[in-house]
C-alpha cells in the first residue's frame, strides 16, 4: 500500500477515534495515543501554557513540561527515559489557544515531510475536537444553570401566588 493511502487511512482512523470521546480530557488522551501510535513515537503530549494536557510514554507525574515546550519550533531533540535523545516534532494546536502536538521517537530518523502533513492533520482534528467538546461542555453547563434559575423561579411564582392568596382572605 503506498504511504499517501496509508497515512490517509490513519487519518481517517484518527478522526473516528477522536468522534467518539464524550470529554476534552478523553479527547486530548486519545489523541496522544494515537499519533504515537500512527507515528511509531515513544512520547506523545499537548501542552498548553507550560502544563500537560494529556501524554504517553512518561511515568504518571514525570511529564517534563518545559522540555516539551521547548520543541514548539517544530523540530529538535527530547530525553526519553530509558531511551535517551530522540528526534522531536510539534505542530501547535488552534485549540487549546497556546497548546502544541508533541512527539518523539527512537531512532536517527526525523520526521518525514508526509509524516509532518499528517501530523498536522492529526493537529487539526484534535484542535476542532477539543473545541467542539468545550463547546458542548458550556452549553451543558448553560443550560443546568439555566434550569436552576426556572426551578428557583418557578419556586419563586409559587410563594407569591400563596402568599397573595393569603392576603385576599385577610382582606376580607
Amino acid at each position: 500500500m503506498p504511504k499517501s493511502v496509508r497515512y490517509t487511512l490513519q487519518l481517517a482512523e484518527f478522526l473516528a477515534a477522536l468522534s467518539a470521546c464524550e470529554s476534552e480530557a478523553s479527547a486530548a488522551l486519545t489523541a496522544v495515543e494515537r499519533a504515537a501510535e500512527a507515528l511509531d513515537a515513544e512520547v506523545a503530549a499537548i501542552v498548553c501554557c507550560g502544563e500537560v494536557v494529556a501524554a504517553v510514554g512518561y511515568a504518571q507525574g514525570a511529564v517534563p513540561a518545559a522540555e516539551l515546550s521547548s520543541v514548539s519550533g517544530g523540530g529538535g531533540e527530547l530525553s526519553v527515559p530509558g531511551i535517551g535523545a530522540c528526534p522531536a516534532t510539534a505542530v501547535a494546536l488552534e485549540h487549546p489557544p497556546g497548546g502544541i502536538l508533541v512527539l518523539a521517537r527512537s531512532g536517527p530518523d526525523v520526521f518525514t515531510g508526509q509524516e509532518a502533513r499528517l501530523l498536522r492533520g492529526m493537529g487539526s482534528v484534535t484542535s476542532l475536537t477539543m473545541r467542539m467538546l468545550r463547546v458542548l461542555d458550556d452549553e451543558r453547563a448553560a443550560r443546568e444553570e439555566s434550569d436552576r434559575h426556572a426551578a428557583e423561579n418557578a419556586r419563586l411564582l409559587a410563594t407569591l401566588s400563596e402568599h397573595t392568596a393569603m392576603l385576599e382572605r385577610l382582606a376580607r
